[in-house]
């Protein structure tokens, strides 16, 4: 069989439709099928874009919202500018004073 298809397959007796068709269909249904199919494609890809879309633009509707509630909270946490911060150092533990004598 792979002999026959390899050298143009002059004795196969069945033609084979590239459509997946058999040879007797008529090729106006096919192609009609066909188109259909790619048609119901395109529109299931649109609506499918179309919903993308949407989400997207109620996702930045709600990062706009929070960000904005997120302004209101900071104005109400300005006053900790004013307040002095303490300079306190850490007191470092063993553990670092051994490494800071190791690194150095």
């Amino acid at each position: 069989v792979d002999t026959e298809l390899h050298f143009g397959g002059a004795r196969m007796k069945q033609t084979l439709d590239p459509y997946g068709g058999s040879s007797g269909a008529d090729l106006a249904q096919v192609y009609g099928q066909r188109k259909t199919e790619l048609d119901d494609l395109i529109a299931r890809r649109k609506t499918i874009k179309a919903e993308k879309m949407q989400a997207k633009e109620a996702q930045v509707e709600t990062v706009e919202k929070l960000d904005e509630e997120f302004a209101e909270l900071s104005n109400l946490l300005l006053f900790r500018k004013d307040q002095p911060r303490s300079t306190k150092t850490a007191i470092p533990t063993e553990e670092e004073k051994d490494m800071n004598e190791w690194n150095s």
